[in-house]
């Protein structure tokens, strides 16, 4: 298991993780044969990151490129809603509970806007619900139907360290 990929929002070593769910692998052959079917395509894609991601926001950039997409980079010391691509790390809790960043109601912490009925739901009967099998499945379900969603791409698990002196 590659676990600096990331396949949705959880963990990989959570007990919630849900490793089947819809994969988007790099292709660039069918993203140019999707990208002729878009009817407007931006003049200009303007991706906001933390300095700490321009590589990766560099990498995106050069992908894109390769589609004939003209791309910017901007970076900032915070990320808000207002962005056409935002490439950022966001802190994974330990609890599969992700509440803050997807419910529809969290307009400070959900900065992709996502409204979407059915994720509301989960993510509440998640919080509703203490039988640990019976959470498994709620965001099993949960994963699977943001990924296929698509409010974020998500790309990996950055590696942290913890250290602590004794």
């Amino acid at each position: 298991m590659d676990v600096s990929r990331a396949l949705n929002p959880i963990s990989p070593f959570s007990w919630a993780y849900n490793p089947d769910v819809k994969k988007y692998d790099y292709d660039l052959i069918r993203a140019k044969e999707l990208i002729k079917k878009v009817e407007k395509i931006p003049a200009k894609l303007i991706i906001k990151t933390l300095p700490a991601y321009i590589d990766t926001a560099e990498n995106l950039k050069s992908d894109w490129q390769k589609l004939n997409l003209n791309v910017d980079i901007v970076s900032q010391s915070d990320i808000n809603s207002d962005f056409q691509v935002s490439v950022v790390a966001q802190a994974i809790p330990i609890d599969p509970d992700q509440y803050i960043y997807w419910h529809s109601t969290q307009d400070t912490t959900n900065i992709t806007n996502l409204k979407n009925p059915r994720i509301d739901k989960l993510l509440e009967d998640g919080r509703k619900t203490w039988d640990l099998e019976s959470r498994k499945k709620i965001y099993q379900d949960f994963q699977k139907y943001l990924v296929e969603e698509v409010p974020v791409i998500f790309l990996f698990h950055p590696t942290t360290y913890t250290i602590v002196r004794n």
